[in-house]
């Protein structure tokens, strides 16, 4: 079930999603006919866990699916992979996506396979539940695709009960040497290395994320590296995602994604704590209401 929110949409995001839609019209993939092709669930949802991105939620989530079932609200669902992976293994799962296309794709994988999840087609900073709570807030990749994540995070700490718990998976981070603005502009001059979202990306800061939880109210604020640093398969795994044709700055990475596993294997903390300081590597938030 699609329950929708109506909301003023900026231009940026307006441009979003319109680009979601254009994927899923595009990609035989999400066309019923392949979706009606998986004999089961994880075939829908085995391909996204078997990319970095994905590793990483499984890591992430590790604690949540070894526990018993919860409510779990999961924002910027994307095309459902990780909210029927977390349904799979027993929670009841509320999906939260701004695309409606999307939401189409999720609404159709969890009727077809008994999961009769209840979508939610709306951004996360106008998502309005009330008489609700739920146990975990999760925003898999996707807080820096809000327009206003600070709203996005007071709307998940008021939805969450007391001691609730919230998870950024994956959050890209912005170098402490680059400004929002040269982000931007790398964005424009090379839109393939932040995917095809119609350029509405706003990565942040180490620094600015904390602030941004404290203010919404978030304590017991913690932070660790992804999946993609703790392995060769892993990184192995990095790479292979990065279309760029060979060059400089590929090579960069590779002795970037090289160096932060050695000192991942080393368990030279005080290093990697500076590296997260510095948002020089990508991590996974966690905090508590």
């Amino acid at each position: 079930m699609i329950l929708r929110t109506r909301y003023e949409q900026t231009e940026a995001h307006a441009r979003e999603m319109a680009a979601c839609a254009e994927i899923v019209d595009a990609d035989k993939c999400w066309h019923k006919e392949t979706l009606d092709s998986y004999a089961a669930l994880n075939e829908f949802y085995k391909g996204y866990f078997s990319g970095a991105t994905g590793k990483e939620f499984v890591r992430a989530t590790k604690a949540i699916n070894d526990g018993s079932p919860i409510r779990i609200l999961d924002f910027g669902a994307g095309r459902g992979e990780t909210s029927l992976y977390l349904a799979d293994h027993g929670h009841t799962v509320f999906p939260v996506e701004p695309s409606y296309e999307f939401c189409q794709v999720i609404d159709h994988m969890s009727c077809r396979f008994g999961k009769n999840l209840t979508i939610y087609n709306s951004s996360a900073e106008h998502l309005d539940i009330s008489g609700v709570e739920f146990d975990i807030a999760i925003f898999n990749v996707s807080l820096h695709h809000c327009d206003d994540p600070l709203m996005a995070l007071k709307n998940a700490y008021r939805l969450l009960r007391s001691g609730g718990t919230l998870l950024l998976v994956s959050e890209p981070m912005l170098p402490f040497f680059k400004s929002h603005e040269g982000m931007q502009r790398d964005l424009a001059s090379a839109p393939e290395e932040f995917g095809h979202y119609g350029g509405n990306e706003h990565s942040y800061h180490h620094a600015e994320y904390v602030s941004m939880m404290r203010q919404a109210g978030f304590r017991n604020i913690k932070s660790e590296i992804v999946a993609r640093y703790r392995s060769k398969d892993a990184l192995k795994s990095s790479m292979a995602a990065d279309h760029r044709p060979p060059g400089v700055r590929k090579q960069l990475k590779y002795a970037y994604l090289n160096t932060t596993y050695l000192l991942e294997r080393a368990k030279l903390k005080p290093l990697l704590h500076l590296m997260k300081v510095l948002s020089l590597v990508q991590l996974t938030f966690s905090a508590s209401k």
